[in-house]
């Protein structure tokens, strides 16, 4: 899917992402996440932040966190 919002899961962190949210779209394959089209989506939101992101996502959050921390201390 060709579209900005569309970020990726292993995307470097948005200063507005959290483990329970993310700025654009983290899934895989958005076509089919359960939640695209709704009040949840990235997509369909003005200010582009999914609230249901994937359930792995909270793990690569930290994943995510922890590189980024050891990038800027190393």
């Amino acid at each position: 899917m060709a579209n900005s919002k569309h970020v990726g899961f292993r995307a470097p962190l948005n200063k507005e992402d959290t483990p329970e949210k993310t700025l654009g779209c983290r899934a895989a394959n958005p076509d089919i996440c359960k939640f695209n089209g709704t009040d949840f989506c990235a997509f369909c939101r003005a200010d582009g932040m999914c609230t249901q992101p994937p359930k792995t996502w909270s793990k690569q959050y930290e994943k995510l966190k922890a590189e980024e921390s050891e990038k800027n201390n190393g």
